[in-house]
């Protein structure tokens, strides 16, 4: 801490003194750093690639002592997973749009069949994970209030209205009463 401001002092550069620093040997470092960069990252790609090839090895050589059904049946499970997999995700997208909900209250939208995504989606609406309109839409106010929530204040905004009435000070009359009042 600096002793006269009370303020901690600023640290020291990592090369020790500022009449330490060379600038020669800096650019040395930086280039000699960027050169080892590049190099680990052509070995982690020839790693990957040497991964993959082994991995597809290994898969054809699991794949060699079974019978065409098997592999067939094998593959027909991946499909079936990834189908099943896109289609719930096709239900609640199709929940999000119907039920106009936020991509934030997706997280909490689960369930597997139609019907469960549906309960659900139209419980989160109700819940208050609904987008928020574009306030250029003509429909500002709420369509019923018994679904607003309780203790929830109702929006009384109409299109072209600013709110309430700004308060007009009087500077003067403000100055004039506190004069009286000190009196």
């Amino acid at each position: 801490m600096s002793e006269n401001t009370g303020t901690p002092a600023p640290p020291a550069p990592p090369w020790g003194k500022d009449e330490d620093f060379d600038p020669e040997k800096a650019w040395k470092l930086i280039q000699t750093l960027r050169g080892a960069e590049a190099t680990l990252t052509n070995k982690v790609r020839e790693l990957q690639t040497a991964v993959d090839a082994k991995s597809a090895a290994d898969k054809a050589e699991a794949d060699k002592g079974k019978s065409e059904t098997q592999r067939l049946a094998e593959r027909l499970a991946e499909i079936e997973t990834q189908a099943q997999k896109d289609r719930r995700a096709l239900l609640v997208e199709r929940a999000q749009r119907k039920h106009n909900l936020s991509d934030d209250a997706l997280i909490f939208l689960t369930g597997e069949t139609p019907e469960e995504i549906e309960q659900r989606a139209a419980a989160l609406a109700a819940f208050g994970g609904k987008k928020d309109k574009d306030s250029s839409t003509d429909d500002v106010q709420p369509k019923d209030d018994a679904a607003q929530l309780p203790g929830r204040p109702a929006p009384a905004l109409r299109p072209g209205h600013g709110g309430e009435p700004a308060v007009v000070i009087d500077a003067a009359a403000l100055a004039t009463e506190a004069r009286a009042r000190r009196r």
